[in-house]
């Protein structure tokens, strides 16, 4: 059985299927429907008691229903592709007809979900290492309606999350919520793909998820895309006019319920179970490249008060790579899709280069 947090690869069947609603092509849904009829005599009502399904209130078979209208839930496709590959209609199976869907969108949330979704969804691709990178640094789900968003200044970015987000995903609307346009949101069903995989809502710095298994599976390709993601999100690389730089990173990890001597120890120890674990994500993929990495080191802690009461408490966590074989391997395969760190990134490996000859 498929599991997309360590495959990475999404079917139809993986979604949830109270949540999810979905539209046939017309012809494959009239197929499928009649094809189902036939095996019970030709009627909707026999074919509703041998899956066992409701009769409205105004006593008109769901089936009947189900035909007349455009969408319907992937609950009632699942039992009636179910009943035909029993019966030997083997093209009915969820695996084809993933790719006979025009539309699928949540019971909640947007109407207009996603246009001709693009089943299996793989995120062991180009495009994939974009948008979990994307949603590690600078996005996230929200809790409470579990839409995806992505947060940033920089239109080139946005635009690139977007465009790979349509890629691999299907067609998808996105809104903005602010004046200043600078944070996409996206609706409740690419939410419910996204956790489906392996992505936590709500606030990083509380929840602290992990990266998905898959991603640590990645070929060094797709680890150079991610990385170069991360970096222009949220690493910066510092570029002296003497001396030498570094690639750095910064990541704030909420530890408000740890009692002061848990917190001693965890800045004391380094302990593992209460780092971000979007840098040690970062950091196991530099490595698995080969890159040496120092870190993690404890940077700060922040106290926030009010009325001399603390109500938050937070420890910033750091890594930085360093040295002329880092930067030599990483300006030759990282392409950071913000042209000035790309450009820094560059120069400093120059630098080093004319200094180590």
């Amino acid at each position: 059985m498929n599991n997309p947090f360590i495959t990475g690869i999404l079917h139809l069947e993986d979604l949830p299927e109270q949540e999810v609603y979905l539209r046939l092509e017309e012809n494959y849904k009239n197929s499928f429907l009649d094809s189902a009829k036939s095996l019970c005599d030709g009627k909707w009502t026999s074919l509703g008691r041998i899956l066992n399904l409701p009769i409205s209130h105004n006593n008109v078979e769901i089936l009947r229903c189900f035909r007349r209208t455009n969408i319907y839930s992937l609950k009632l496709i699942k039992k009636i592709s179910k009943f035909l590959i029993e019966n030997g209609f083997k093209e009915y199976s969820l695996d084809k007809l993933e790719k006979k869907i025009i539309l699928i969108k949540s019971k909640q949330g947007s109407p207009k979900g996603i246009l001709n979704p693009k089943f299996p969804i793989n995120f062991n691709s180009k495009e994939g290492a974009i948008i979990i990178s994307c949603l590690f640094h600078d996005g996230g789900i929200t809790v409470r309606d579990l839409e995806p968003f992505y947060t940033n200044n920089s239109r080139v970015l946005k635009e690139r999350f977007h465009k790979a987000v349509n890629n691999i995903i299907g067609e998808v609307d996105f809104i903005c919520k602010s004046k200043s346009n600078i944070q996409f949101t996206y609706s409740r069903i690419f939410g419910l793909i996204l956790i489906t995989i392996g992505l936590i809502p709500g606030k990083r710095q509380l929840n602290n998820p992990k990266f998905p298994t898959f991603v640590f599976n990645y070929s060094d390709e797709l680890i150079y895309e991610f990385l170069s993601q991360s970096i222009a999100d949220d690493g910066w690389i510092y570029n002296p006019k003497k001396g030498f730089g570094f690639i750095g990173f910064n990541f704030t990890i909420d530890l408000t319920k740890l009692s002061e001597e848990e917190r001693y120890n965890v800045r004391m120890t380094k302990n593992l179970n209460y780092l971000p674990n979007t840098l040690l994500g970062d950091l196991d993929l530099f490595k698995k490249l080969g890159c040496k990495v120092a870190g993690p080191h404890f940077g700060n802690e922040i106290r926030y008060t009010k009325n001399s009461e603390e109500y938050r408490y937070t420890q910033e966590w750091r890594m930085q790579i360093r040295g002329y074989k880092n930067f030599k391997f990483l300006s030759k395969h990282l392409n950071i899709p913000l042209e000035y760190k790309q450009t820094r990134l560059i120069n400093e490996n120059n630098k080093i280069r004319i200094r180590k000859v």
